[in-house]
């Protein structure tokens, strides 16, 4: 199947597609994300949803809701394949139903890269909401595709992020555009 993509004219980040979201677009068509066939997904901060249209068009998914801020829902509600468009900020309240995948291309950025150029991204409200659409010990498998852009971004993918995952697939190149993780959040711990 043919993708065609398209772009925004706006001042928001996500109106264009970025590197990487075609790179792990390219990959799943190369059957690198079997874990989407059949699988609802949802994608967070789609911008022209490039992941999560590659999810339904060459992933096989059997549904994929594109989610991101208000601007950019013109651009998602533009391919025909796209049936679900919702708005969702940060952090939002839990979402109705269960998804089988989490999609996250390039949601972790923001940060300066040189802590003299200001303050590290707020990535509260990202991790709430990866939480809560991953909750511990359930089948959900969060699909990560991340550029390192800033020690602190860096800093928060693997010390507040990946130690909450038992992950399958660890920083797998995406055509030298950026990184690959996969996996399910751990269960809670019991102590006795």
């Amino acid at each position: 199947s043919e993708l065609k993509i398209c772009s925004l004219r706006s001042n928001h980040v996500g109106g264009i597609p970025w590197p990487l979201a075609l790179s792990f677009a390219h990959f799943v068509a190369d059957g690198g994300c079997p874990m989407l066939a059949g699988a609802r997904c949802i994608e967070l901060g789609a911008g022209g949803g490039v992941a999560g249209l590659a999810a339904a068009v060459a992933g096989g998914a059997a549904s994929v809701l594109l989610t991101d801020a208000p601007g950019l829902l013109p651009l998602l509600r533009r391919p025909r394949r796209t049936r679900r468009v919702l708005q969702l900020p940060r952090g939002a309240p839990r979402l109705g139903g269960r998804f089988d995948v989490v999609i996250a291309c390039e949601v972790i950025y923001g940060s300066p890269s040189a802590p003299e150029n200001g303050a590290p991204a707020d990535q509260g409200p990202l991790l709430k909401t990866l939480l809560q659409l991953c909750p511990e010990g359930s089948s959900t498998k969060l699909v990560l595709a991340f550029k390192s852009r800033s020690p602190e971004d860096d800093r928060f993918l693997h010390e507040d992020l990946l130690p909450l995952f038992d992950v399958e697939v660890n920083g797998h190149s995406l055509q030298n555009e950026g990184v690959l993780f996969v996996g399910t959040r751990r269960p809670v711990s019991t102590a006795s």
